[in-house]
């Protein structure tokens, strides 16, 4: 709804790595575990435009050769994951067992 994009952070990163990763992609916003009883005010569905070459997520790299680099994906890019493929049919009633840790790439596609 926000016409933003997220960015995956692994809870178990170190502290400095998590620190470059919110500073390097300038995040205005943090989401995480927040204690019980908060509660948040939920507006009505509204209707976002969103194009094919609009940032979803962006994910950094393992920094195997330096510092790691954010790597913007575009949500045309994710949609190709799964839409009009032939490796993988999906069918109604089928279920995917997510696996992979959500700041790791594979987990767009679980």
């Amino acid at each position: 709804k926000a016409g933003g994009a997220y960015l995956p952070i692994d809870a178990d990163y170190p502290q400095e790595r998590i620190d470059y990763m919110l500073k390097d992609s300038n995040a205005a916003v943090l989401l995480t575990n927040l204690p019980e009883g908060n509660h948040f005010h939920h507006s009505s569905n509204q209707f976002i435009n969103h194009h094919s070459g609009n940032l979803a997520y962006i994910i950094y790299t393992s920094g195997s050769t330096g510092s790691p680099k954010g790597v913007m994906v575009e949500h045309g890019s994710v949609v190709r994951l799964v839409k009009n493929t032939n490796y993988v049919q999906f069918r109604e009633g089928d279920r995917i067992l997510q696996t992979a840790p959500l700041a790791f790439d594979a987990s767009t596609f679980e």
